[in-house]
């Protein structure tokens, strides 16, 4: 089973005298070391009993501070007279997972952001959905489970922020806002999004911020300034978060693209 750096893992080494004797008369105990090498960690002395049909079982500690693939090897011997396979091995396969890298943003790690958007007065509730990544994943990083968020009230809602298992493709978590009963003005709270490693032995847990901001206007969306019309001063503000969420993203798609400007163009006036 896979590990995350950092893990504490013990790996259990048994070993038996277990040799085949003529008569048990003056059967010698086996003296024996085991060594771990290759990302096992640790040498012990054992002592088994003669004709033990017990095993003694010693741990050595698996090096976890680097993510890597492991192969590593228990070396067991023996400088008792006569023994049989005195110097032995057993290998150890398997994989060290560097963390998981919970992002907003695909491009670089960003842990804090923005989330704008507009609605009229008077208009059903609306989602605010993002983006959730597992910054620059690969087959030696853990996957990234997103396990809520705390700190919204009022107007303003968690829909969906769980989502297991994020790997190299985003997930999208949800929020909402209800502006029933709301006069214009912009409304703020921020969202603590807890996310954490999958559930392997060495996770660990976090969390991220975003900032959610609607404006209510008064009557058009995409008056996006509030001055009560629609002009060029909201067409600049639209394409200043183009190709990013926003409060011009009219159509709520999560992103401010061509289907908000066409909006905005047809309540132009």
């Amino acid at each position: 089973m896979p590990v995350i750096v950092g893990a504490t893992v013990q790996i259990p080494v048994s070993v038996s005298n277990a040799a085949s004797v003529v008569t048990p008369l003056g059967v010698d105990a086996l003296s024996a070391t085991v060594t771990g090498s290759n990302g096992l960690v640790g040498t012990q002395n054992i002592t088994a009993a003669a004709l033990s049909p017990a095993a003694t079982t010693v741990n050595l500690t698996l090096d976890t501070s680097t993510a890597r693939v492991v192969n590593a090897t228990a070396a067991i011997s023996s400088t008792v007279e006569g023994t049989q396979n005195a110097n032995t091995s057993r290998s150890l396969a398997g994989t060290v997972l560097a963390r998981a890298r919970p992002s907003w943003s695909a491009k670089s790690v960003v842990t804090s952001t923005t989330l704008a958007q507009s609605v009229a007065t008077g208009s059903a509730a609306i989602e605010l959905p993002i983006s959730l990544h597992n910054f620059g994943y690969g087959s030696l990083q853990a996957k990234l489970d997103a396990d809520g968020a705390t700190g919204l009230s009022g107007a303003f809602s968690v829909i969906d922020a769980t989502e297991p298992n994020i790997a190299a493709t985003a997930a999208t978590l949800r929020f909402g806002f209800n502006p029933a009963g709301l006069s214009a003005g912009t409304y703020t709270q921020t969202a603590t999004v807890l996310v954490s490693d999958e559930n392997l032995p060495g996770a660990t847990a976090g969390s991220l911020t975003v900032n959610l901001s609607v404006t209510v206007t008064g009557g058009n969306p995409a008056d996006l300034d509030g001055n009560g019309i629609v002009n060029g001063a909201d067409l600049t503000i639209l394409l200043s978060q183009w190709g990013s969420p926003g409060s011009a993203d009219l159509d709520g798609n999560g992103v401010v693209g061509g289907g908000d400007i066409a909006i905005l163009l047809n309540s132009w006036g």
